[in-house]
């Protein structure tokens, strides 16, 4: 008999159940087995075994029994699983100093790993109870993690030796399972040099990935499989992908915690956070696009008549090709706002880069990832946050960049993005993959064109902004400042009114400029003026013509023919 050595039969019936603790019976089958009985499934080896008690998991009923000899199949019936067997005895083929020397070996290996885990000390004590080998083993057997397939293995091994060497190899492999999983719980980081050690680590890995469901067709484990899943759905081309399979390969290569996977994850998490595919092709509304601007600006013909011709060629080619435009005008006149007003006519995503105060070329294309820090250019940042292949993009202060020095000229960078023959395959030093940038839309503003150089002009259509008319800021300010400013000092329509006759003496006396910005100022000095007025007296104020004197002073502008 092999005391203590408990099987766990589930998913029986109660009436099978029932039958069974009245008499020992024969085990042929495995767990896996019992839920399709049948004389085909009968394995050749088996247990003769007694019940011991029933015990309730969940919605199943679980017999305990106790091992009693090892059996084997004579002779199988053809109706049903009924089978002649007899008993199997093992063949004795160590000597005694051979096999005390293998318990004692096994009692060793068990008080190593039950010192680390809470209860070890009452498992080595029963352990050193038992002298037999066989009983020792069947005893250990029911606590160390084999598979189905493992322990009939040694159920079916005759020689005492085999089975033995067999299962201490069992052992010392579950030995070093608790081992590593004490080092990464304290995150100790060693390189597994012992084969049991490393086939520890390969039977975790192969587990967990078998739970996130990302193992290859073949079976393999790899740790870049999110990554390849995620470059074959980003919509690049074949050439770009088999760039970043590449880097994806490296990395799996890699160990984890050098600088060189860190630099590797980084790059790819920026590659794949590019929109690389191409948005569906936009059917304009003309009528609706002019309605919009008018809506939102007021004058600038030339510019909305150049944004309708735009909107007709797109429709007529059904195409989502972008352009290059330069809006080249005084201060205050609405160039970069115009590109919200034109993203949201066109139905597209708007994004805004600065070129002011630019001197480097890498500030536009960066440099390589071989350089520490590294990291993409203006550009392609710009593309990450609009999320999309087609935005409006604003260059900003075009006229103010730089002249090149030795770290190169950022108007010869701007040449291969503005033209539009070559930006289908512009290339950023750091991404260094050709990106798509023909779709774009962009409209450069500048206030003088005397320091663009003129190979970059040739790029762009060039549409001049001339000074607004008095009508013209008049309107402007009626139906666009004057709310706006009202709304950042916190004042309701119903609290504050200024009269026309007043707003056109603002115009005339009290500003001389080309935009609007300076009228944006004199009427935010009313609101501040009239929210003491407000506080105090909590009444609605009307600003006439008469109150400018006391608001501004003297007449600051004499307009003389």
């Amino acid at each position: 008999m092999l005391p203590d050595t408990i099987l766990r039969l589930k998913n029986l019936p109660q009436n099978e159940i029932e039958r069974l603790l009245q008499e020992p019976f024969a085990v042929f089958s495995g767990e896996d087995d019992l839920a399709r009985p049948g004389n085909d499934n009968l394995r050749a080896y088996g247990l003769l075994c007694e019940a011991t008690g029933i015990e309730k998991e969940e919605d199943e009923n679980v017999l305990m029994v106790n091992a009693l000899k090892r059996i084997c199949i004579v002779s199988r019936s053809a109706d049903g699983p009924l089978c002649e067997w007899t008993e199997a005895p093992a063949i004795d083929d160590l000597d005694d100093k051979s096999r005390k020397q293998m318990v004692s070996y096994i009692k060793e290996l068990v008080k190593e790993v039950s010192s680390g885990f809470q209860g070890g000390r009452h498992l080595a004590r029963r352990v050193n109870e038992y002298s037999s080998l066989n009983q020792l083993i069947a005893f250990l057997s029911q606590y160390i993690n084999m598979s189905t397939a493992e322990c009939y293995g040694l159920i079916c091994m005759d020689s005492d030796k085999e089975r033995a060497l067999r299962f201490i190899d069992y052992l010392l492999r579950q030995k070093e399972e608790i081992t590593l999983n004490m080092e990464m719980n304290e995150k100790l980081s060693r390189e597994a040099s012992e084969f049991y050690r490393r086939q520890a680590l390969l039977r975790q890995l192969n587990a967990i990935q078998s739970e996130l469901d990302e193992s290859d067709e073949a079976g393999e484990t790899s740790p870049a499989s999110d990554y390849k899943s995620r470059i074959a759905a980003s919509g690049m081309s074949e050439e770009n992908q088999k760039a970043l399979l590449e880097d994806a390969a490296r990395l799996e290569s890699t160990n984890p915690q050098s600088a060189e996977a860190e630099l590797l994850k980084n790059y790819l998490e920026f590659a794949l956070s590019l929109p690389w595919k191409k948005e569906e092709i936009f059917e304009p509304d003309l009528q609706k696009a002019r309605e919009i601007l008018d809506e939102r600006h007021a004058g600038m013909e030339k510019v909305k008549q150049r944004i309708i011709e735009h909107l007709a060629v797109m429709k007529l080619r059904k195409t989502n090709r972008g352009s290059a435009i330069l809006l080249v005008g005084p201060p205050g006149t609405g160039k970069t706002s115009l590109g919200k007003s034109i993203a949201k006519a066109l139905h597209r995503p708007y994004t805004r880069l600065s070129l002011g105060g630019i001197r480097d070329e890498s500030e536009i294309r960066d440099h390589r990832r071989t350089y520490v820090g590294a990291m993409s250019g203006r550009l392609l940042k710009a593309m990450k946050n609009a999320k999309a292949t087609n935005p409006v993009m604003i260059l900003d202060e075009l006229d103010k960049m730089m002249a090149g020095g030795f770290a190169g000229d950022p108007s010869a960078a701007m040449l291969e993005v503005l033209d539009p023959e070559q930006n289908d395959t512009f290339t950023d030093h750091y991404l260094d993959l050709p990106y798509d940038l023909s779709d774009v839309m962009f409209i450069a503003t500048a206030n003088s064109l005397d320091t663009i150089p003129g190979p970059l002009l040739d790029r762009m259509e060039v549409i001049s902004l001339s000074s607004y008319t008095p009508s013209e800021k008049f309107v402007i300010a009626k139906d666009h400042l004057l709310g706006e400013v009202m709304e950042e000092h916190g004042i309701d329509a119903s609290q504050l009114q200024i009269e026309d006759d007043a707003i056109r003496e603002i115009i005339n006396s009290y500003t001389m400029e080309a935009g609007c910005r300076g009228l944006k100022k004199q009427l935010a000095k009313i609101c501040r003026v009239k929210a003491v007025d407000l506080v105090e007296n909590a009444g609605p104020v009307c600003v006439t013509k008469d109150d400018l004197a006391d608001i501004f002073g003297p007449i600051a502008v004499r307009h003389e023919k």
